[in-house]
């Protein structure tokens, strides 16, 4: 995703409703897909990417092209979205114990898994900040610069995470590909 002209900001800022029918079929997807990853709901993701939308419209103001790629401030404001559902959802736990799924097994025989079902699995079970990291250099890709705008940190702290994030995954999924014998996957 490129940034967009300064025109384009100025046709949002201006509330031109053409380019912001424009950013919404330009990132809608993209943003869905982060959050979905960073919350675990489809639906709550769908829902946060609105609210990003209406943020937007009411902040396009504050952002300025020479600040660095428009979707870079887009996904600082998905995330800080995410971050405030999953803070929310913190204070009023709503899933019922029954409602938790088991962890999932692998076993010799890969055929019976969804490669991809697993992989995401490993990479919803990484810590917080280890996973958008992940998320945003991986399935966005964007910068190790443009993800320690995002997350607010150093871009050491950046590249600290995606190491960390990515010894993990190794480590988990070794056994899977090695053929290791059936164990819990996050154990």
């Amino acid at each position: 995703m490129e940034n967009p002209s300064s025109q384009f900001v100025e046709r949002l800022q201006r509330g031109d409703e053409t380019a912001f029918a424009e950013l919404v079929s330009r990132y809608q997807y993209p943003l869905i897909s982060f959050c979905h990853r960073l919350l675990g709901d489809p639906h709550e993701a769908q829902d946060v990417v609105q609210e990003v939308f209406v943020r937007v419209c009411q902040h396009v103001g504050r952002y300025r092209p020479g600040n660095g790629r428009f979707s870079t401030w887009l996904f600082a404001l998905a995330r800080n979205a995410c971050l405030d559902r999953l803070r929310a959802a913190q204070r009023r736990p709503s899933t019922p114990l029954e409602a938790v799924p088991e962890p999932i097994t692998i076993c010799r025989d890969v055929e019976t898994h969804d490669l991809g079902e697993l992989i995401a699995t490993a990479v919803a079970q990484l810590p917080q900040a280890q996973r958008t990291a992940l998320m945003l250099a991986e399935y966005h890709g964007l910068t190790h610069t443009e993800i320690a705008t995002v997350l607010r940190c150093t871009k050491k702290s950046v590249e600290t995470r995606l190491y960390r994030a990515k010894r993990i995954l190794r480590k988990r999924l070794a056994r899977l590909l090695d053929g290791a014998s059936c164990r819990n996957f996050h154990a």
